[in-house]
């Protein structure tokens, strides 16, 4: 009888080899591709400008650079706390396949975080002391969502308790930039505003993302844990924290026509339930638009001297 022949590991070409740099490069393109989150950075960096009409490039610049590093740092973190579930359930992301190394990956967290607390203490000294502080609380937070304020095992129980802790990062993230004006920002009706209805879309988002009735157990998704009918009452209720906010901001004429359409698509939870990426696709949709509403709002009143 022949002897069998053992059948070979999934094995991935490159896996950590080739150069440090290199492997991080080919790591961002893949789990946090510059473009977009870019795209994203602007956006919120732009809203106090636009909802303070006070342009200053600095600021713009230093919110970019602070924001694209602490969604990063999120990545990173995630990468970390998921790495032994993506072994089974994504093994083709890097980590599983081994494009760096968990060291590797620990020591650029570490770099990076000391180089925001860095920006933190530069941008508290030129600008000002509550966005410094605000963005220093941010870079701490974001450690402490990695590290899943150590009752991981608690959280992992109560999904929406876990969404709702990580979520949070959204006040912070949105308000460190607006921070660097100074802290008459706060007092400003449209830009609290503005963080509470993105704290709504975050959610929103954080929820439809998550919705495939094929995933694997191992990833815990609201829909396994609450089921299709509990879950659209709990999306809805954030569409309408998002809603109400807007309109509190007089913002509804431009967020309306993205949330009414999410909010309906919530029926294909139940009727079909396949067609998941349609919700999620407009989430996406509904949450580039509240970050970017202040911006998009001062942009048409530039042109036409139409705020409405």
């Amino acid at each position: 009888m022949t002897e069998k022949t053992p059948t070979p590991a999934l094995s991935f070409s490159g896996a950590n080899s080739g150069p440090l740099l290199s492997r991080w490069k080919t790591y961002l393109m893949e789990r946090s591709p510059p473009a977009p989150l870019l795209f994203i950075c602007a956006g919120v960096s732009l809203a106090p400008m636009a909802l303070l009409q006070e342009v200053n490039w600095g600021m713009l610049a230093t919110g970019v650079a602070g924001t694209f590093g602490l969604l990063v740092q999120m990545r990173l973190g995630d990468e970390l706390k998921d790495h032994e579930k993506d072994k089974i359930v994504h093994p083709e992301r890097p980590l599983p396949r081994g494009l760096l190394s968990l060291k590797e990956v620990h020591t650029g967290m570490s770099l990076l975080m000391g180089s925001l607390m860095a920006l933190a203490a530069l941008s508290a000294a030129l600008y000002s002391p509550l966005g410094g502080s605000l963005l220093a609380l941010s870079v701490i937070y974001v450690w402490l969502m990695y590290k899943e304020f150590f009752i991981g095992k608690s959280l992992s129980r109560e999904p929406m308790l876990y969404a709702w802790s990580h979520q949070l990062i959204v006040f912070p993230l949105y308000g460190w930039i607006g921070g660097l004006y100074g802290p008459e920002v706060f007092c400003n009706p449209e830009f609290v505003c503005w963080m509470i209805y993105n704290f709504g879309a975050s959610m929103t988002f954080e929820i439809c993302r998550k919705l495939d009735p094929k995933s694997h157990k191992l990833q815990e998704t609201y829909l396994h844990h609450y089921g299709p009918g509990l879950v659209s009452v709990i999306i809805a209720f954030f569409v309408f924290v998002s809603i109400f906010a807007g309109i509190r901001a007089e913002h509804q004429n431009y967020l309306l026509p993205v949330q009414l359409p999410l909010l309906l698509s919530l029926v294909l939870i139940k009727v079909k339930p396949e067609k998941f990426k349609v919700i999620e696709g407009l989430a996406i949709l509904s949450a580039t638009i509240h970050i970017w509403m202040p911006t998009l709002r001062w942009i048409k009143f530039h042109f036409t001297g139409v705020t409405q």
